[in-house]
């Protein structure tokens, strides 16, 4: 065989290689599995925003993505906003979500949630399914590599974390067309990774304001934070950490002091809301889903209360293209339409229960 034969059958045999890699990817894109907590949604949602056109993204647990009203905070303050959260969201991914953020949004802050690091335990591994719900739905990527090597040393067989085709494969009968429509991996999110949540517990919220002492915390959990300062302090990366309203015990609060104090050793900034639930106007009678989330009137009173910081604080608010406006109005009328069903069943169940629910606009 001659040199230019060698080189066509090079080429013809990259090519076909190529075709193959494109063909795997599309196929595990499509056999994802399509779950009822709208993981994949979210998660794909994020792969579909305009490019450039967020002021903030948000990373993190449910605790603030039950929190945090995206299409709200646009349409009373301005901000385009993501929340790029799942399910039990492990501190250990937040460095590469914002590596993964980074290849198409330079937003002007970084919202991240604390409650994982506060509330973490000495010696409990990464959650598997949780680790599988966020990597099983982000793109293939080297950032996505390099956070499944790094977040599976405890897994004896992490491969299927690497390839979820390998976990899916099987799953073709359980195939709905839907699943058609994530073949490039993005997808858009109707309400922009908010998730709106009715129903109503009553919970019992702790004053944890005048508790000053500070408990260490769990030596992972402070190692990964430091390194999260470290490398944001590093790449000029803004970081406002957040800690939403829960039954916050005072041990936990005390775990707390000692986040902002490492958090402020950094520059940073923490929104300890735990500290100023009253301020904010939420009832434990009526603005709570559980003890650990908010429900979707008292998401609103955190989105408020978040809006009105930023405003005050930062200069964070873009000009954006007509076609990013009007996606973004959309957006937030189809929210609005959304917290209106919600409060009203919510405000009537709670009429017949003999409750009365303080909304959002009537806190002074």
């Amino acid at each position: 065989m001659n040199v230019k034969e060698q080189v066509k059958t090079a080429a013809l045999t990259a090519v076909f290689l190529g075709l193959g890699l494109i063909l795997f990817i599309t196929v595990s894109y499509i056999v994802r599995p399509i779950d009822d907590t709208c993981v994949r949604e979210r998660v794909t949602g994020f792969y579909a925003v305009e490019q450039n056109s967020l002021d903030l993204v948000t990373i993190g647990s449910s605790s603030v993505y039950r929190y945090i009203d995206v299409p709200f905070l646009y349409s009373k303050f301005g901000y385009t906003s993501y929340t790029l959260g799942t399910p039990g969201q492990s501190f250990h991914a937040y460095q590469y979500l914002i590596d993964e953020v980074e290849k198409t949004q330079h937003p002007k802050l970084y919202l991240i949630d604390s409650r994982r690091y506060i509330k973490a335990e000495p010696n409990k591994k990464i959650n598997t399914k949780r680790l599988m719900e966020l990597a099983g739905n982000m793109k293939y990527s080297r950032t996505r590599t390099v956070m499944v090597r790094e977040m599976s040393v405890d897994i004896k067989d992490p491969l299927p974390y690497y390839w979820d085709l390998i976990t899916y494969h099987a799953a073709w009968p359980q195939l709905h067309v839907d699943n058609l429509s994530f073949y490039k991996n993005e997808k858009k999110h109707a309400l922009m990774g908010w998730q709106n949540m009715p129903g109503r517990k009553e919970i019992e919220v702790e004053d944890v304001s005048g508790i000053t002492t500070q408990r260490p915390m769990v030596d992972r959990a402070e190692k990964e934070l430091r390194e999260l300062c470290e490398y944001a302090r590093e790449k000029e990366i803004p970081l406002l950490f957040i800690g939403t309203v829960y039954h916050m015990t005072t041990e936990q609060k005390e775990v707390s002091n000692t986040f902002e104090r490492i958090v402020k050793e950094y520059g940073m900034e923490y929104l300890e809301c735990n500290e100023l639930w009253e301020e904010m106007g939420l009832d434990p009678e009526t603005d709570f889903y559980n003890e650990y989330h908010a429900n979707c009137i008292g998401a609103r009173k955190h989105t408020l209360f978040l809006g009105e910081y930023l405003d005050a604080h930062y200069q964070i608010r873009g000009k954006h293209t007509d076609k990013v406006t009007e996606i973004w109005e959309e957006t937030a009328a189809r929210d609005e339409w959304n917290f209106t069903s919600c409060m009203e069943k919510m405000k009537t169940r709670a009429a017949e229960e003999g409750v009365r629910i303080v909304l959002p606009e009537e806190i002074k």
